[in-house]
């Protein structure tokens, strides 16, 4: 099981992707709705409380056998938060790879902190796929070419 990571919101994911119905969902906005906070205004006990909710669905989600992957989405994404998700990752659930799902062009930056990079499709509608590391000797015919 993969855990992706976007700062777009369900919308999109729908529009995007057919298969969602495997996939669940972590959005930070619906969490903060439904615990009864505004999302502008937490404090320090309300953050804890978000975040505890957001490990929880993590952890039980990585443990089940229905979904596929976690799509874990966050409008106010930042390093700090993507850190966290991935050190909670690696310490506390069995979950493959972390992986950034993102427009092509956009929050280069974070794209070092994942083990890899999804991007959108061009197209609507397609079947999110697992995505799976390849192995670097796989593309030493690109390095032989070049020399």
């Amino acid at each position: 099981m993969n855990l992706y990571i976007t700062r777009e919101e369900r919308d999109k994911l729908k529009r995007a992707f057919l298969n969602m119905r495997k996939q669940h969902v972590i959005s930070v906005s619906e969490i903060i709705k439904n615990l009864g906070y505004e999302p502008g205004e937490l404090d320090a006990y309300s953050s804890f409380l978000v975040n505890e909710e957001i490990k929880n669905q993590i952890r039980v989600v990585s443990r089940a056998k229905r979904a596929h992957s976690i799509i874990y989405s966050n409008p106010d994404l930042n390093e700090d938060i993507i850190r966290f998700i991935i050190f909670y990752v690696n310490e506390n659930t069995d979950i493959a790879d972390v992986l950034f799902l993102t427009d092509e062009g956009q929050d280069e930056e974070y794209y070092e902190l994942f083990s890899g990079v999804a991007i959108y499709p061009a197209i609507k509608k397609v079947h999110i796929m697992e995505c799976r590391k390849l192995e670097s000797s796989l593309f030493n015919w690109i390095h032989d070419i070049e020399g």
